[in-house]
């Protein structure tokens, strides 16, 4: 399946289907049956939504914003996944760490859609 997925500009292809979003795909992370996309919106667009969790076939399972709402409580943050070379620091299981441009990674569960923990990174 890993082969099937790519994307051009804001939109992302699984096999034959096209999934579009609102801003430009910075990079995606395919973990177990999972996808993760880290959207990347202009210099001046604060959205805290802009990490989805997609399905094999495509159905959006979670945004990052409806797991950490009530928890991360900047209005500013916008959070990154971690790049492919360094995900094995980051992914134990289904137990995966976002980082934030504030200086806080939070970890949460992938498959349970959860927060578990947060530490500061700066």
């Amino acid at each position: 399946m890993e082969n099937n997925i790519r994307t051009s500009k804001n939109s992302l292809y699984i096999g034959t289907l096209k999934i579009n979003f609102e801003a430009k795909i910075e990079r995606i992370l395919k973990i177990d049956s999972f996808i993760l996309v880290e959207l990347r919106y202009g210099k001046r667009i604060v959205d805290r939504r802009n990490i989805y969790c997609l399905t094999e076939k495509g159905e959006i399972y979670w945004n990052i914003y409806d797991i950490l709402e009530g928890i991360d409580l900047s209005p500013d943050n916008v959070y990154f996944l971690p790049e492919k070379k360094y995900l094995k620091f980051h992914l134990e299981g289904n137990l995966l760490w976002i980082s934030s441009y504030d200086g806080i990674a939070f970890r949460i569960d992938i498959k349970e859609k959860k927060f578990l923990e947060k530490e500061i990174t700066k």
